[in-house]
C-alpha cells in the first residue's frame, strides 16, 4: 500500500458550464471556482509523489483507493455542536472526482477507470475518525492506494 497526504482545503470539482448560441455549444469546467486551481495543483503534486513512491511510470491493472478528506469546520457551528461525521462542505462524489482526475493528470495511472474499489470519507479535524488528525489539525486529504488483492 502507498500513502500520500495533501495539505489544503478540499474543494469539489465544479459542474461543467455550457456556452454557445446558434447551434454551436461547448462545455467547460469553470477553473475560476474558489480554491479549485490551488487544490487541483496540490492533488496533482501529491499524485506525482505517489507515482515516485510506486517506482512505476503509470500503474496498470486494477486498484483500490481510500480518500480521507479532512474538511474545515463550518463557521456556523460552535465547537461543541460540530457533527460527526462531516455533513457539509461539498458533495463527496465531486470531491473524489477532482482528486481522481488530478491523479490521472499526474500519470499515477493511465485512466481512473482502473480504480475498482473506492472508499471516501469526510471528517473534521479532531473528530473520532482515526485519520482525522494525521495532518496535525489542518485540512487536506490522505490518499492510499493498493492492489485489490492486498488488504488495506
Amino acid at each position: 500500500m502507498w500513502e500520500v497526504t495533501v495539505k489544503g482545503r478540499p474543494v469539489p470539482k465544479p459542474d461543467p458550464k455550457c456556452f454557445g448560441r446558434g447551434g454551436q455549444h461547448r462545455l467547460t469546467i469553470p477553473e475560476k471556482a474558489p480554491g479549485y486551481k490551488d487544490w487541483r495543483t496540490r492533488c496533482n503534486a501529491a499524485g506525482q509523489a505517489l507515482g515516485r513512491a510506486t517506482g512505476q511510470k503509470a500503474l496498470l491493472g486494477a486498484w483500490s483507493i481510500e480518500l480521507i478528506l479532512i474538511m474545515p469546520f463550518p463557521a456556523s457551528l460552535t465547537p461543541d455542536r460540530r457533527p460527526w461525521p462531516a455533513v457539509r462542505n461539498g458533495d463527496i462524489d465531486k470531491l473524489t472526482r477532482l482528486m481522481l482526475d488530478a491523479l490521472t493528470d499526474a500519470q499515477v495511472w493511465g485512466d481512473d477507470s482502473l480504480v475498482v474499489d473506492l472508499h471516501a470519507v469526510k471528517v473534521y479535524p479532531h473528530s473520532p475518525h482515526p485519520d482525522a488528525d494525521v495532518l496535525g489539525g489542518d485540512t487536506g486529504a490522505v490518499i492510499r492506494i493498493w492492489r485489490p488483492t492486498q488488504h488495506a
